[in-house]
């Protein structure tokens, strides 16, 4: 229920290109196999990080649940967790 009122009361943050392309550096250092997807708990760190930055409270949980059927993410999906839910929470402090 949570998501749903996100998305409908909010739309999504865009990210710029030097900002996308720093966190796809370090989901690639995250991703150890070269498999193109990430262990939930890694991420875990760096959404922390970020929500810190943004001055937002970051529940650890809301990550495991988002495609609650997989451990793991790819980049793709990352990048709609932090646009979608995240930094919509922040909007006010970040400048895109």
């Amino acid at each position: 229920m949570e998501e749903t009122e996100t998305k409908e009361n909010q739309s999504s943050v865009k990210l710029e290109s030097d900002v996308l392309n720093s966190i796809r550096h370090t989901f690639q250092t995250l991703d150890e196999t070269n498999s193109g997807k990430v262990a939930k708990s890694k991420l875990q760190v760096l959404c922390a990080s970020i929500c810190r930055d943004i001055a937002v409270t970051f529940d650890t949980q809301h990550l495991v649940d988002f495609k609650s059927s997989s451990t793991t993410i790819t980049f793709q999906d990352f990048i709609q967790y932090l646009q979608d839910h995240l930094l919509v929470k922040g909007r006010p402090h970040i400048i895109v």
